[in-house]
């Protein structure tokens, strides 16, 4: 559910990366990443476990937009592919 969302929530990414800068998204997602695991921890029912695995999932949009991002500006050349396509499985795969 929250690879699903953090597909629908990559716009807001590039949008947050355009607006804010990558040091604000960032750290913006990383605020959304630690809400969510904080409440889905304490959560006492179902419907929140699902709200905070929608929260989470707008973390992981937002990061994966900004770290794809930093990749591509700072990795050299002749390994900035492998560079990402290894970031796009570790996000995938977990």
């Amino acid at each position: 559910m929250a690879l699903l969302d953090a597909m629908i929530r990559a716009v807001a990414g590039g949008w947050l990366n355009g607006v804010q800068g990558r040091k604000s998204a960032t750290l913006i997602s990383n605020v959304i990443f630690a809400l969510g695991s904080f409440v889905m921890a304490a959560a006492p029912e179902p419907y929140m476990l699902i709200f905070d695995r929608l929260l989470v999932g707008l973390g992981v949009g937002i990061a994966s937009v900004t770290a794809l991002m930093y990749i591509a500006e700072a990795a050299p050349s002749e390994i900035r592919g492998g560079l990402v396509s290894t970031n796009v499985l570790m996000i995938t795969g977990g």
